[in-house]
């Protein structure tokens, strides 16, 4: 399963002990299911890491409805 990051992440731990910043996220990742069914990167983030380039896709909480 997919982890679940906050809307405003800008970057996650990597399995590596380094870090991971936000990157755009493929067509394939936001037609994924991690992704809403949208076809922008609405519900769905991509971070890759600094120190061995692995790429992480995480589930974003559903925004807040007004």
């Amino acid at each position: 399963m997919t982890e679940t990051v906050e809307r405003d992440t800008r970057a996650i731990k990597c399995d590596c002990g380094g870090y991971a910043g936000e990157v755009e996220c493929t067509q394939a990742e936001i037609e994924s299911p991690t992704n809403c069914g949208r076809s922008w990167a609405c519900c769905v983030a991509a971070f890759v890491c600094a120190i061995c380039g692995k790429r992480h896709v995480r589930r974003r909480y559903a925004p807040e409805m007004e």
